[in-house]
């Protein structure tokens, strides 16, 4: 296991449909572990989408810049955006329903992200919002 990919994803949700197997073709490629896949395709996919969805384009904003790399250490996965300022390791921890009829779809995404991941952070370079995910190997 050792390889890079990169991926620009435009601030057009019709673009989302490609990030799903660029996804799977890179963890194929790497030979990832089952646990690890899983886990970079949800937080991936949710953040990713998330910036599409959210963010708001600047005449300097080229979309969503995701950068991956994998080595015997684990998986680091870059998010760059030029939305607003958004820390999500700053969102409150969503409340939890009390029974399956109280609960709403949706608004789990960041919480996810936090119990997948070996390491998140996240970081407000100039414009930028980056935001870094490490996974075991």
């Amino acid at each position: 296991m050792n390889g890079s990919a990169r991926l620009d994803v435009p601030y057009d949700e019709a673009a989302l449909h490609d990030l799903g197997p660029w996804i799977e073709a890179f963890v194929e490629a790497n030979k990832l572990r089952a646990d690890t896949a899983f886990a970079l395709q949800l937080c991936l996919e949710e953040a990713v989408s998330n910036a599409v969805r959210h963010g708001v384009p600047s005449a300097d904003s080229r979309g969503v810049v995701l950068t991956v790399n994998a080595d015997a250490a684990g998986v680091v996965a870059r998010l760059e955006d030029h939305g607003p300022p958004f820390d999500p390791l700053q969102a409150a921890p969503p409340k939890m329903p009390n029974s399956l009829e109280d609960a709403i779809p949706g608004g789990l995404g960041i919480h996810l992200m936090r119990e997948f991941c070996k390491d998140i952070s996240y970081a407000r370079v100039g414009r930028i919002n980056r935001l870094t995910f490490v996974f075991p190997a």
